[in-house]
Order: structure tokens, then sequence, then C-alpha cells
């Protein structure tokens, strides 16, 4: 997370990332195993997944409170 923070990506950017990835990964179990950082942040990761993020791709939207729940669950300071 730290070295796309210091290539100048947003925490807005990392979020929507965590967020689309959820979206997209969490009912296939098969794929729940890479939802992690060194795998969502990885360089040549990161790009793609940001741009489906961007994009709305995945599953389905979370709605903002599934968006707060989320945040509070996984964040220390969601």
């Amino acid at each position: 997370l730290v070295p796309r923070l210091k290539a100048g990506v947003t925490e807005t950017d990392c979020l929507a990332v965590v967020e689309n990835r959820w979206s997209e990964w969490s009912n296939k179990p098969d794929m729940r195993q890479h939802f992690n950082p060194e795998t969502l942040f990885r360089e040549s990761n990161f790009e793609k997944y940001l741009n489906a993020a961007r994009m709305g791709n995945g599953t389905g939207a979370m709605s903002e409170a599934e968006r707060e729940r989320f945040r509070k669950e996984t964040f220390i300071n969601g």
C-alpha cells in the first residue's frame, strides 16, 4: 500500500480497489484467498484493479450502508 501511495495514488483510489475487489470476489471461495494487501496493492495488479473500480466492474456496487459497515470492519479508522 505504501509504495502505491508514494507513487501518487490516493487513499480514495485504494478504497475503491478494496471495495471493488470485495464486490467481485466475496462470493467466490476460490478468489477470496486473493483478497489480501499483497495481491490488491502489488504494482502489477493495482492499475487493472483501479481501472475496474473506476469503470464500475464487479458483481454489484455496495450500498452506502454496506460500504460504511465494510470500512468499520476492515479499517481501524473506518
